[in-house]
């Protein structure tokens, strides 16, 4: 779940508070091992009509670690309708809107996931890193709800999984870290995707 508040401090800079918390376990036999937290305060500076920068920094708490983490990116309208996004190291995308309900583009992303699986003997817990690259449409149905499309290429898909992990440390970088020490299993893999998805907009 997602949640977000932005203020504007004055002609020139917003300030936003952002909070994700997140339950990633088993159904069966649940442990508070599986709870996450990530919040943040990010600054934007509006320096044109068509550029906005944005800093800032985000906690994130997982498996019992934490995690500070550097934010930093830009949004440029080079032209009428099209729209660059960047935010180091995570994603990369441009976009066109073609008109009121149909917007498409290509999108670069750089995604982690982790879980908390119990009772395997193996190992409890699953780190994931995808890079991809695709090209979507965003399509309008009804008022603020909207039905995506992504078809893209996953450049690498690694996992590592892990029996046991080192608690409360505390560390500076990006969540596509990972965690410091070897893991019980890990592979590596790449292709195409498919993906569909239903969005609903808060803002029109």
């Amino acid at each position: 779940m997602n949640m977000a508040w932005r203020h504007q401090l004055n002609k020139h800079w917003n300030a936003a508070i952002f909070s994700s918390p997140s339950i990633s376990s088993g159904f069966v036999n649940f442990s508070s091992n599986g709870l996450q937290w990530s919040s943040g305060l990010m600054l934007a500076y509006r320096k044109s009509p068509v550029l906005t920068y944005f800093l800032g920094m985000a906690y994130s708490y997982q498996f019992s670690n934490n995690l500070l983490i550097p934010i930093a990116g830009l949004n440029w309208s080079p032209i009428s309708r099209v729209n660059l996004v960047a935010d180091l190291p995570f994603r990369g995308q441009v976009s066109w809107d073609l008109n009121s309900k149909i917007q498409t583009g290509f999108l670069y992303l750089n995604n982690r996931f982790t879980s908390y699986i119990p009772n395997i003997q193996q190992y409890n817990y699953l780190w994931i890193n995808e890079r991809n690259l695709s090209w979507f449409t965003n399509l309008k149905m009804i008022r603020n709800w909207w039905l995506k499309f992504d078809l893209g290429y996953s450049i690498s898909r690694e996992l590592y999984a892990y029996d046991q992990l080192t608690r409360h440390s505390w560390q500076i970088g990006s969540q596509l870290n990972g965690f410091n020490q070897d893991p019980a299993y890990e592979s590596s893999s790449k292709g195409l995707f498919l993906q569909c998805s239903i969005i609903y907009k808060m803002k029109k």
